[in-house]
């Protein structure tokens, strides 16, 4: 756990077995800050006494470490023990505080057993961590109780409920739009046009895709920018807003009849933003557009040549083929693909990408910020998404790499603090693709 203010936007921070190294000097205050910012945001951490566990004749944790120790110490911090209300539930000492905002679980252990996968799954752990109220009377009692995970699991998948939040037109505002020539009639299609290019080098067919791209040869959703207001938190409890444009969908190649999602190298990516005005979105804005949705796809992972044009062309079919029964083309769209993202963790692994969400009908994500693979690594399930790099706050002007940038305003476009997309872009080692020059 990193020293430093804890944003506002988070509402919950879950120790399971896992405050080895809370320290009072560095955790307490910012903790204590985070707290009194909102009633609403809660500390939870389980634990068991590991002071005398042992393992082939040894003790597993030293005299000052373990779950156990930590936890007294974070009791210190937070107040001191006379602040704490305890009650027992079994082998569990429980200790609130701060009106409920601080729960504490603490597993006598009696047989000194080692206990950490235990509390995480069979006593309930998780979930009881991630109750909707963690100060409803029975919400610890599943601590005592069965393992029951699957009692939860729902018989049909929910539906996240869209949030309103798509801006209506406004006349008055100078919205950007992406700027590309009208379609030429004669274009090739999508899929005509990747199987004339499949033989080709990954450098050679990012350059065509590129050159063919910015001539125009893009469906209609491709061109259409949707205004999604964004509202934020500044780590001191300030609230902001922001209106930022994002495209309606995965960037595509080809006409309304017959287009493809592209799969791109962050390389070639960031080259087709750069000239459009745009930015690779973030993990944020990924979930903001995911939650203002108005077409929800299930996603639909493919297993066989993931790498493959073929997998690629029948991935565009199923999600066609979703779009078509739901009625829905045309909107902002969630579910279709994962999303490459511009993320600080890539400032410690250069020559990655980063890649981001593919949401469920429920709001979750299926891919978590992974940057597992190299740049180089594409297949079907990659979608590039843009925002557009103007944006207004309280109406004015600002830019979007700006904005991640800056110390205040970054929590409208980035959960992971303040981002500098150059220094990024220099630092990743990403390659930029040139475009063949027309004749």
């Amino acid at each position: 756990m990193a020293a430093g203010p804890i944003p506002q936007y988070i509402r919950r921070i879950v120790f399971l077995d896992a405050s080895y190294s809370w320290d009072n000097s560095r955790h307490a205050q910012p903790v204590l800050q985070w707290l009194q910012g909102n009633p609403q945001n809660h500390l939870l951490s389980i634990a068991y006494d590991d002071r005398h566990v042992e393992l082939n004749g040894r003790r597993v944790v030293g005299d000052d470490g373990g779950t156990w120790r930590a936890t007294e110490r974070m009791v210190e911090g937070l107040g001191g023990r006379s602040n704490f209300t305890e009650e027992s539930l079994g082998p569990f000492r429980h200790l609130t505080a701060i009106n409920g905002q601080v729960h504490l679980l603490l597993h006598t252990n009696p047989q000194n057993q080692i206990l950490h996968t235990a509390l995480v799954g069979d006593m309930n752990g998780l979930i009881c961590s991630l109750t909707d109220n963690p100060n409803a009377q029975n919400t610890w009692q599943r601590l005592l109780q069965p393992r029951d995970y699957e009692a939860l699991v729902p018989e049909s998948p929910q539906q996240a409920t869209p949030v309103n939040s798509i801006a209506a037109a406004d006349a008055k505002r100078s919205e950007p739009a992406v700027e590309l020539p009208p379609r030429n009639p004669k274009a090739a299609d999508g899929t005509q046009f990747l199987k004339s290019i499949e033989s080709r080098s990954q450098a050679e067919r990012e350059q065509s895709l590129i050159s063919e791209f910015l001539q125009g040869n893009v469906p209609p959703e491709t061109r259409r920018l949707i205004p999604l207001q964004i509202h934020a938190t500044t780590s001191d409890g300030r609230s902001l807003a922001a209106l930022c444009f994002v495209t309606s969908d995965c960037l595509a190649i080809g006409s309304e009849q017959d287009s493809v999602r592209l799969a791109l190298t962050p390389g070639a990516a960031l080259t087709l933003a750069g000239k459009l005005g745009c930015l690779l979105i973030t993990p944020r804005i990924s979930d903001a557009i995911n939650d203002a949705a108005t077409a929800r796809l299930t996603p639909q992972p493919m297993t066989a040549a993931r790498e493959s044009l073929a997998t690629l062309l029948q991935h565009q079919k199923l999600i066609q083929q979703q779009l078509l029964k739901q009625g829905s083309a045309g909107g902002l769209v969630t579910g279709a693909k994962k999303d490459l993202v511009l993320a600080r963790r890539l400032l410690e692994h250069p020559g990655r990408v980063a890649l981001y969400g593919w949401h469920q009908p429920d709001g979750l994500p299926i891919q978590p910020l992974y940057s597992g693979h190299t740049d180089k690594y594409v297949d079907y399930s990659h979608g590039v998404r843009l925002m557009h790099n103007q944006l207004f706050i309280d109406g004015r002007h600002y830019s979007a790499a700006a904005v991640l940038a800056d110390q205040q305003l970054w929590p409208l476009l980035s959960h992971e603090g303040p981002l500098d997309v150059q220094k990024l872009v220099s630092e990743s080692g990403w390659q930029q693709i040139a475009p063949p020059k027309q004749e």
